[in-house]
């Protein structure tokens, strides 16, 4: 789901879901 440069770390998650969250484009 959360996958950045091909790298998927639950940690890495939390930071694009907070950064979708930021946007306004997460749930």
């Amino acid at each position: 789901m959360a996958r950045i440069a091909g790298v998927n770390i639950p940690t890495q998650k939390r930071v694009v879901i907070a950064l979708q969250y930021i946007h306004g484009i997460g749930p």
